[in-house]
């Protein structure tokens, strides 16, 4: 298992619930895996709010929050400011100076079955491709290359929570290609007060070997599902 409940798990399981073929559903509206516990007694989902900037706003300042809270020396945020709608999504003040935060949610494969419908049965060599082809469109999307521009990857889906093999070979294979990005951090929600933090660019990590990197690529791994009316109740 791993740090984040992620369990892996054989290649033929995994197969037959990799593809979802059910209509596109509509998005969920709150984080549903790991659950803040209420009086002890019951398990309460976090709920997002429906509008995109409020729901950027709460997750900004969780990042935030976040940042202080594990004294993140990569990066240190003294104040944020939501931009207009086709602007980039916040402006930071730093200790250095003003940068700029970019946010961005990852859910592959979502389109092929909708949130509700998403497996939580992924391989390792696919999910890693999609989260470093996500961060490589992202660097594409800008006519320009704006200086301090820190991007924030993250999931409001128990199943899209990465194995650590994920997170190894996205930062192996990030790191190599060198996007213009400052800083790339990737969030997982786990209660409205705190949340699991990872810096993927820059990383000190050492390169895979190839060996390494075919080993990884060949897991499959499940995430729990904590969504279910039997983990409502303690009792």
């Amino acid at each position: 298992m791993g740090g984040n409940g992620a369990h892996v798990i054989g290649e033929e399981a995994a197969l037959n619930r990799f593809i979802a073929n059910k209509p596109m559903t509509k998005k969920p509206k709150g984080w549903n895996s790991v659950i803040e516990l209420s009086s002890g007694k019951a398990f309460s989902p976090i709920v997002l709010p429906e509008a995109k900037s409020e729901r950027e706003k709460l997750i900004a300042n969780w990042f935030c929050a976040s940042l202080k809270s594990h004294g993140t020396p990569e990066l240190q945020i003294l104040q944020v400011t939501q931009n207009r709608e086709d602007d980039f999504d916040f402006q930071i003040t730093t200790p250095e100076g003003h940068k700029t935060l970019e946010l961005t949610e990852f859910a592959p494969f979502s389109a092929q079955g909708g949130f509700s419908n998403a497996t939580d049965q992924l391989n390792v060599g696919a999910t890693a491709d999609a989260l470093t082809n996500m961060i490589m469109r992202k660097a594409d999307h800008y006519p320009h290359k704006p200086v301090g521009l820190v991007l924030l990857v993250y999931v409001t889906h128990y199943a899209f929570q990465p194995l650590e093999d994920v997170y190894r070979l996205v930062e192996d294979r990030v790191g190599r290609l060198e996007p213009f990005f400052e800083r790339i951090f990737f969030m997982i929600p786990n209660s409205a007060h705190a949340s699991e933090l990872r810096n993927l660019y820059p990383t000190s990590c050492s390169k895979l070997t190839i060996e390494e990197i075919k080993r990884m690529r060949q897991r499959w791994f499940a995430n729990g599902d904590f969504s279910r009316e039997a983990w409502t109740s303690t009792e």
